[in-house]
């Protein structure tokens, strides 16, 4: 039975992402929990009993119309939905949410123009990956659901401790019948090594029983390499493994944000080490 956290702030792309996971995952063995986080702006003690009181009010109406349009429009009667509203920051709520629960995924909405623009540019995405070690699905606004055929996979080729990281992502291959497109983006003095080999060779391992195959992107800007194979091979969904001090975690600087923007406007996979 899966379980798949759905963050809301009740805007228009936080309902496309939760009606594009429901196409995505199913009803079939699934929970999702929709939930809403509030916390307060900085004012005085009397100002701030009062807003939270509001605030939570607000929080917990919209929770119940959400889940009321969401379960009459969705599932025929098999969408198991429950709904979550709590005082904090998101990043907070979740790892604590966590702390008692297990959830298979989180799924945000962008409000970008792109996921990886909101991803690298929106602060509450910034600190759900590198601070909740869930994987994220980070849906761009507007995205329907047709079909998942070319799952592309950014793959840096250094040591994964357990390949099991992988898992979400192979079972979501799976279960879309996808292929996986497994992408090194190396500059032209880069040769593959003995250990990226033996690397590969893991992850050829773990994908047995997935059509996949790799492929090697020369450029020296990791970011003009991905964007450029997510074009070229029409990649419906792109996963990356959030790694600490490496090439993942580089993307996060200020200094390349802009280009980070560029990327293709498709959904987002985040798996953590």
């Amino acid at each position: 039975m899966k379980n798949i956290l759905l963050a809301t702030d009740f805007s228009p792309n936080a309902r496309n992402a939760i009606e594009y996971t429901f196409d995505l995952f199913g009803y079939e063995d699934v929970n999702y929990i929709l939930l809403n986080t509030y916390i307060e702006p900085h004012a005085t003690t009397d100002v701030i009993v009062s807003l939270n009181d509001f605030l939570k009010k607000e929080s917990i109406d919209g929770l119940n119309k959400e889940n009321e349009y969401f379960l009459q429009n969705f599932g025929q009667g098999k969408l198991n939905i429950k709904v979550i509203s709590k005082y904090g920051d998101l990043t907070w709520v979740i790892n604590k949410l966590a702390n008692t629960n297990h959830f298979d995924f989180v799924v945000l909405g962008s409000k970008g123009a792109s996921a990886f623009e909101y991803l690298f540019m929106g602060s509450n995405a910034i600190n759900v990956v590198k601070s909740v070690k869930i994987p994220l699905l980070v849906i761009p606004d507007k995205m329907k659901f047709s079909s998942l055929r070319r799952i592309g996979f950014a793959a840096d080729y250094l040591h994964l401790d357990s390949v099991e990281v992988l898992d979400p992502l192979a079972n979501i291959a799976r279960k879309n019948q996808s292929k996986l497109m497994i992408v090194h983006v190396h500059s032209e003095s880069d040769d593959t090594n003995y250990k990226q080999a033996l690397e590969g060779s893991a992850l050829h391992g773990e994908f047995h029983d997935i059509q996949h195959q790799f492929y090697g992107e020369k450029n020296s800007n990791i970011v003009e390499g991905i964007e450029h194979f997510i074009k070229e091979h029409k990649v419906e969904l792109l996963t990356m493994v959030a790694r600490k001090h490496h090439f993942f975690e580089r993307l996060f600087q200020k200094s390349i944000t802009k280009e980070i923007s560029k990327f293709a406007d498709i959904p987002l996979l985040v798996l953590h080490e």
